[in-house]
């Protein structure tokens, strides 16, 4: 239940708790009383694909053909 007070003041009821309304800024994404503060970003893993995804596929054999020719093994 919403109560709204002689002076204006807006309060909420639950489970017979008194709790005080406030307003939050326009456009507020986050409570800066309650949320914590930005979490620092981890940085994104660049996804290698493995030599056996179809689309790594020619060029990996194009790799063992110029390796073979060139009697060049790693």
């Amino acid at each position: 239940m919403v109560i709204q007070a002689l002076d204006g003041q807006l309060l909420v009821t639950v489970d017979e708790q008194v709790y005080a309304l406030s307003e939050l800024a326009v456009n507020a994404q986050v409570s800066p009383e309650i949320d914590p503060a930005e979490k620092p970003k981890k940085p994104k893993k660049k996804y290698i694909p493995p030599m056996s995804h179809p689309w790594k596929r020619a060029s990996f054999i194009t790799q063992q053909k110029r390796a073979h020719e060139k009697h060049q093994y790693v």
